[in-house]
């Protein structure tokens, strides 16, 4: 089963660095936090921002105090770390995120100074910005230009912007992969986002009745789901797709999703099922004595965190219906 704990080795070298996070963990929101601020009026969401921990909202810049709680988790990852390196390449993980933000955007012509980007790469977001208006990738750092050539390729093959934060984020993980220990949580956790990365670009061909050449252009290796899987997906009519996922280390679960978003063409319920898949996952470091991955996953948790409360902020502001929030977001994995 795909939530079965990881077998644990531990690494004392990270036991203070463990015991400090234990705190922290238990701080992270849960269901009731986010039903709570769910329910709140918007004259009140300031209060319970501050009470859930967070820097004070100061003249109705929300998006400030999760700036600033942002910046202290990834201070925090950085003093804890064994390693320079490690942080080096955290820190980079947010070049790729702005890249793809940033491209994106430019592809509606709505780049603009106000847009909320992450503060702590390493390469300035003005320069990114004029990589992209003036197209002079080549001049992008070594580690960035063959993961924004491919990513440019897909978006042009496929149509679809989902592709390039996919594509970016996967080159990510390879080269995190590729440069900390070995380590279970993280290779099981990558190997999930490459799944659904696959699976979400295969499932969009599919239901568009179009060619399939750009998925095996752009498939990722290193998943559970096979290119064997895949070729047999591609020979089944799409009515008939959600049975072959039973005996996958998804199971039934996955099967009824991908039942789903075939029969209402809504990839909704897949992206919330995915997204709350990876929580559980990274929870899944409560097994863990000590080690890397107990710094691993609580960034990644606090950021889900972060990015729910940003997405149901927005939505209440917008006077958006709690129920249509409460549809699309995977808060309740928590």
């Amino acid at each position: 089963m795909i939530l079965n704990p990881p077998i644990f080795k531990g690494d004392p070298a990270y036991a203070y660095a463990t015991g400090l996070v234990r705190g922290l963990e238990r701080k992270l929101l849960n269901k009731s936090d986010f039903n709570r601020l769910l329910d709140a009026t918007s004259d009140q969401l300031w209060n319970i921002l501050e009470e859930f921990g967070y820097p004070p909202v100061r003249e109705g810049d929300w998006e400030n105090s999760l700036k600033e709680e942002s910046d202290k988790i990834i201070t925090l990852f950085a003093q804890l770390s064994k390693e320079e390196k490690y942080t080096e390449i955290l820190l980079r993980r947010y070049d790729y995120l702005n890249l793809a933000m940033i491209f994106k955007r430019s592809l509606s012509q709505q780049i603009s100074s106000e847009d909320t980007y992450f503060p702590r790469g390493t390469i300035d977001i003005s320069q990114l910005k004029r990589v992209v208006e003036l197209e002079d990738y080549e001049s992008l750092p070594a580690f960035l230009r063959e993961p924004y050539h491919n990513a440019r390729s897909a978006f042009d093959n496929t149509g679809n912007p989902s592709v390039i934060d996919n594509i970016l984020e996967y080159h990510y993980y390879q080269t995190l992969l590729s440069e900390i220990p070995p380590n279970q949580l993280v290779r099981e956790f990558w190997r999930m986002k490459t799944d659904f990365f696959n699976l979400s670009l295969f499932l969009r061909l599919k239901l568009q009745k179009i060619t399939m050449k750009p998925f095996w252009d752009f498939y990722h290796q290193g998943g559970y789901l096979d290119m064997g899987f895949y070729k047999k997906c591609a020979e089944t009519d799409p009515e008939m797709l959600s049975p072959l996922f039973l005996n996958t280390q998804y199971g039934q679960a996955l099967s009824e999703v991908i039942n789903k978003v075939i029969h209402h063409r809504d990839f909704t319920p897949f992206m919330k099922f995915s997204e709350g898949l990876l929580v559980q996952k990274l929870k899944m470091v409560r097994f863990s004595p000590f080690g890397f991955e107990v710094l691993f996953a609580y960034l990644h948790l606090k950021e889900f965190e972060i990015r729910s409360l940003r997405a149901i902020i927005k939505a209440k502001l917008a006077n958006i219906p709690k129920e249509y929030i409460k549809k699309v977001l995977a808060y309740e994995a928590i």
